[in-house]
């Protein structure tokens, strides 16, 4: 399977892919969807391994800050 199929899923629930069809995220990886942080090969393309190592930390601790802010409100 390649990676382009792989992602329709992702399409199908509304989040929004860049023009290669990786899922497009923000700075702080940060989808389209309210909550949904992503990071990764599936962000980034499978060929750029040290961008999605750095990606996945701040996926991480952006998902952590959305859930503690959740929490308060």
């Amino acid at each position: 399977m390649s990676h382009i199929s792989s992602n329709s899923i992702f399409e199908k629930t509304g989040v929004e892919l860049d023009e290669i069809r990786n899922i497009k995220v923000e700075e702080e990886q940060n989808t389209n969807l309210k909550g949904l942080y992503t990071a990764g090969d599936i962000t980034c393309g499978l060929y750029r391994v040290v961008f999605a190592a750095v990606e996945n930390p701040r996926a991480g601790i952006n998902t952590a800050k959305n859930l503690r802010q959740l929490q308060i409100e």
